[in-house]
């Protein structure tokens, strides 16, 4: 198999879980492919494709990027995420998590090899599970500017404002061109 980029944004399928705060991986994710579509029609795939637990578009030819948002619960994340790296096999450099963060304030985020202190337990889970280093980790951050004290869980199920919506949209265009999940894309 030639190189593969696979690119898998975190969160939960289903309606109930469409706007929040725990989804910002899949959302980041559909304004990155919306926009791709809308912007260069003939070099990406026309959209998601669903296929047993996943649902992926193919966004790149050369080389080969998979985007994918997995339609499992996040409670399986780290064995469908590591399922997926081992079947197409990415080069560690090629192989990007995108995830909230309660660490980073709302409207931040880090692209980065490290987790910082608050990645979901799953995202670490998978990375001890991985055994040839250590993989890109997109973090966006959902975390509260006050000292309001919830659970992960109570913040992750929050929904989004129209205006939190539209943050995490443009953190979606200005980072599809440093991470180049699509080609072409420009900010």
């Amino acid at each position: 198999m030639d190189k593969v980029r696979l690119v898998i944004g975190y969160g939960n399928p289903g309606v109930r879980h469409a706007k929040t705060k725990g989804n910002v991986g899949f959302i980041f994710l559909d304004f990155v492919i919306f926009r791709a579509i809308n912007t260069f029609p003939t070099t990406v795939a026309r959209g998601w494709f669903t296929k047993g637990k996943y649902q992926f578009t193919v966004s790149n030819q050369e080389p080969l990027t998979l985007v994918v948002k997995p339609r499992t619960y996040v409670k399986d994340f780290d064995n469908v995420s590591k399922s997926l790296f081992n079947f197409y096999k990415p080069e560690i450099d090629d192989f990007y998590i995108i995830y909230p963060d309660l660490g980073i304030s709302f409207g931040d985020y880090e692209v980065g090899k490290d987790f910082g202190k608050t990645a979901p337990e799953n995202v670490i889970k998978l990375q001890n599970s991985i055994d040839t280093g250590s993989f890109w980790k997109v973090r966006i951050g959902v975390g509260d500017k006050t000292d309001n004290i919830q659970s992960q869980e109570e913040i992750f199920t929050q929904e989004l404002s129209n205006l939190e919506y539209g943050t995490i949209r443009s953190i979606a265009e200005r980072l599809a061109p440093e991470l180049k999940i699509v080609s072409g894309v420009v900010s």
